[in-house]
């Protein structure tokens, strides 16, 4: 077995070869725990993107709320459209921003991440108690309800130590056996289908200074990317609104043509492009 591997935790046998490439890779440039990342996955969705708490807006690989989703740019509804490939950019979003630049983390550290708090805390630390305000689920639920599976010895309260041997007892499914990953990417699988979108034609020479400075105006969009720019260029080019500047994305418009596509970015001669193919199929007055 090499060294690029990830232990094999309920559910990560089923991924593609792809997402688990991206994961291992996801883990080795933050310096992160890769087993505990998929820990938390198959705990939290069993690596199902689209999974959602069926008492509570939460939903994808690592059950994000809708306040979340929205803090990281993008909506619930969003996480459960996108792959689990797509879905590892917000993953990795989210936990830096849950680490904050923690240098030193502990398995239960991923696990906690996702309760908010509990990152680097003692293990004795209390979670959530059966007695806490109900705020879920129309106010029937809290955060001790929705996962009482955690609270071993029912004594209705969820400690980080309860986190912990969760997550050992995940890792510890896995039997020892582990998935080997791939030095380089395997390829994506191809889409079933693209809808059909004109190709567009070159802006005339005589556009003139205006739209050239307009189109120099709009940022550089590249993999990973997020916010209004990234829906404005997915409305204009026909791909389906809502997420991230996602691998889906990227290829979409590597499908469509030379012309959308410049190192794999939306620069000014992309955004030219998106705007012509746009006009051809009458959207706006653009």
């Amino acid at each position: 077995m090499s060294e690029r591997s990830i232990l094999a935790v309920p559910g990560l046998a089923a991924t593609s070869p792809l997402f688990r490439f991206e994961l291992y890779e996801l883990a080795a440039r933050n310096g992160w725990d890769v087993d505990a990342l998929a820990a938390v996955m198959s705990t939290e969705s069993g690596f199902q993107p689209g999974a959602k708490n069926p008492k509570a807006t939460a939903s994808g690989l690592i059950q994000i709320t809708e306040a979340t989703a929205k803090g990281l740019g993008t909506t619930t509804a969003a996480i459960r459209s996108m792959s689990a490939v797509d879905q590892l950019l917000l993953v990795e979003r989210y936990f830096k921003r849950a680490f904050g630049g923690t240098q030193i983390l502990r398995p239960v550290d991923y696990y906690a991440a996702l309760w908010g708090n509990g990152v680097g805390k003692p293990l004795e630390t209390v979670l959530a108690r059966a007695s806490d305000p109900k705020s879920f689920n129309g106010g029937t639920e809290n955060l001790y309800t929705l996962n009482a599976g955690l609270d071993r010895n029912k004594d209705d309260e969820i400690r980080l130590q309860d986190l912990a041997d969760f997550v050992a007892q995940t890792q510890a499914r896995a039997g020892g056996r582990r998935l080997e990953v791939p030095l380089a990417a395997p390829p994506a699988p191809a889409p079933a289908s693209l809808p059909l979108v004109p190709r567009p034609s070159p802006l005339p020479s005589s556009s003139g200074p205006f739209v050239r400075r307009s189109l120099a105006a709009l940022p550089v969009l590249s993999l990973g990317s997020y916010g209004q720019a990234v829906e404005l260029a997915r409305l204009l080019s026909g791909y389906a609104p809502g997420g991230d500047f996602d691998a889906g994305f990227r290829k979409y418009l590597e499908a469509l043509g030379p012309a959308y596509t410049s190192d794999y970015k939306v620069g000014p001669r992309t955004w030219a492009a998106l705007f012509a193919a746009a006009r051809a199929r009458g959207l706006g007055a653009l």
